[in-house]
């Protein structure tokens, strides 16, 4: 099972695109796809960027847990 650390590392991991964008753009990007990729690579930085805020406001709250609840065997009562 995945806990914060993992999901902390999977953010990170997908924050890379905005440096793949500018290598793109940093290697020969073509002179009409420059801004677009500009605009991209920015647009992904400020989704990030909410999304990590999001995330530390979570950790800070403690609503992560390091438990699972565990059910009742099915069928069985009190």
């Amino acid at each position: 099972m995945s806990d914060r650390f993992d999901l902390e590392q999977q953010i990170l991991e997908a924050w890379k695109v905005t440096d793949d964008i500018r290598t793109v753009l940093d290697h020969g990007a073509e002179e009409d796809m420059v801004e677009n990729f500009k605009a991209l690579a920015r647009l992904s930085d400020i989704r990030f960027e909410k999304l990590w805020y999001i995330f530390e406001q979570m950790c800070a709250g403690r609503q992560f847990t390091d438990t699972v609840a565990e059910e009742e065997p099915s069928g069985q009562s009190d």
